[in-house]
């Protein structure tokens, strides 16, 4: 490769990887924000509020992923974005909205005579016009997705979350009620909608004369998506028909916590990984260790967050939440450790997408949802909703190693390549977990809040200190190879270069 290749490639790789930290950054808060969001309404709601919503929520997400148009991978990935792309896009997006908004009048009444509670038609109808409204968000956002750019988004994402945080917070001191967890998605689509067009202005225009190139990726993803949202929500859809609505509520909350960490990943990092798997695709030796560096960051900073909520979740129920709250705490533990294996998945999408291989996503989606479906029935009936947990579990082990077969399919890694190119992030775990769950345990026999909240805080920085040392330690023996861990060298003697001039 020539200089100037070389000069390029490394920009792009500073420019995703400071584009990826950007969106860490504004999906951890977001998703903070989300946590501490639930923390204050459990005060102030009972498990059951939190039941009747998981139920519409499940039913709106459903319907939301099932019409999910491809509107950002084909901007993406098209060599040359012409203003009446956007257009198409646009239209396209329309059209979504409309759809959900009639698919939603339709399932509401089918969903209340279903679970037999009419207060489930206002949420289901509400809850989706809320999704629709974020349908709207200015298409020339994808411009800065192309170019790596996501700081803005960071921006966007963050003062959406945090303005839906306190209107809903006001809202449920005045009417301390379930309608108080609709208030934040709500403002969030609207705030998050206007600040798009100021961000990334854009004429909206209805024009459909694009619609060939969005439609060569409909044609697997479509499918992909309705199987998606089952799988999903089906958790939730078949304890809601099967366990009291109180304990759904607990299940919900411990399942909305312990998705931070996968949720914040995969959006983030999603943003940067097309455009730069897009980049090397001529280059298979650079794209197979591009992937090896994706999948290996993601691991290092997914493992700790899975790791601390497993291992203080009785601490987390017992500062945030009230006793009514108590029973929350195992399906918490579960699902954290649960969700580890879907780590796997989140770099595989970005590069079957990249290699124009929708198929692949589709095949396993199929897969995914028959493994789920099966694990959550025979979950539930070995070990009732805590059974779930597990059957969850296991399933998700199972689709991680079916995704690592359909990587090794695109780039020639084998499994076992895979899995040595996060041996780092597990080191750093096996070191982690007995400092995270002896501070936990620790923690959680103190008398007062107060010195629950000191060890509870101080044994979870001494977790991720461990967790840190070990992995640059290994880093090192490793003989320094490229990766997250170089970066964060850079930064500190940049940040270090930049104090000693000042002085």
């Amino acid at each position: 490769m020539t200089p100037r290749g070389n000069r390029r490639s490394k920009n792009l790789a500073k420019r995703s990887i400071t584009g990826t930290i950007w969106m860490l950054g504004a999906r951890f808060l977001a998703r903070f924000s989300d946590i501490i969001l639930l923390m204050v309404l459990a005060r102030f709601l009972a498990p059951d509020d939190f039941g009747l919503i998981a139920l519409a929520t499940s039913v709106t997400a459903i319907i939301s992923t099932v019409v999910a148009l491809p509107i950002d991978v084909p901007l993406i990935n098209v060599k040359a974005v012409r203003l009446v792309f956007f257009h198409t896009a646009f239209s396209l997006a329309v059209l979504r909205a409309a759809i959900i908004i009639i698919s939603a009048c339709i399932a509401a009444p089918i969903a209340a005579r279903a679970f037999e509670d009419d207060r489930l038609i206002p949420i289901i109808l509400a809850l989706s016009a809320s999704i629709s409204a974020r349908s709207f968000m200015s298409p020339r956002m994808t411009l800065l997705a192309r170019r790596i750019q996501l700081k803005p988004s960071f921006m966007i994402d963050l003062s959406g979350k945090i303005a839906g945080m306190l209107c809903a917070v006001i809202f449920v001191s005045f009417f301390p009620n379930h309608w108080a967890l609709v208030v934040s998605p709500a403002v969030w689509s609207i705030t998050s909608v206007v600040a798009s067009y100021i961000v990334a202005p854009y004429r909206p225009k209805l024009d459909f004369s694009e619609w060939r190139h969005f439609s060569s990726y409909l044609a697997w993803m479509f499918p992909a998506q309705i199987l998606a949202a089952i799988a999903s929500q089906a958790d939730k859809l078949i304890l809601g028909a099967l366990i009291p609505m109180g304990q759904l509520g607990q299940y919900n909350v411990a399942s909305q916590i312990s998705n931070i960490a996968e949720v914040t990943v995969r959006r983030s990092i999603s943003s940067s990984l097309m455009p730069s798997f897009n980049s090397l695709l001529a280059q298979a030796d650079r794209l197979r260790r591009g992937y090896f560096l994706a999948d290996s960051a993601i691991f290092m900073i997914g493992l700790p967050i899975y790791m601390l909520l497993s291992a203080f979740s009785n601490v987390i129920v017992i500062l945030a939440l009230s006793p009514a709250w108590a029973n929350t705490a195992p399906f918490l533990q579960g699902l954290a450790l649960a969700m580890i294996p879907t780590l796997f998945r989140i770099p595989f999408r970005s590069l079957a997408f990249a290699m124009k291989r929708a198929d692949l996503v589709f095949w396993l989606g199929v897969v995914n949802f028959a493994v789920r479906i099966l694990a959550i029935l025979i979950g539930y009936r070995f070990g009732g909703a805590l059974g779930v947990v597990y059957g969850i579990g296991l399933g998700n082990i199972f689709i991680a190693g079916v995704s690592t077969l359909f990587v090794q399919w695109l780039i020639k890694a084998d499994p076992k390549e895979q899995v040595m190119a996060i041996m780092r992030p597990l080191a750093g775990l096996t070191t982690m977990a007995p400092v995270a769950y002896y501070g936990a345990n620790v923690a959680a026999k103190s008398e007062s809040l107060l010195a629950t909240a000191l060890l509870a805080g101080s044994f979870s920085i001494l977790a991720i200190l461990t967790y840190g040392t070990t992995i640059l330690l290994t880093w090192r023996l490793a003989a320094r190879p490229a990766g997250i861990e170089m970066r964060f060298i850079e930064l500190i003697a940049r940040a270090r270069k930049s104090e000693g001039a000042a002085r």
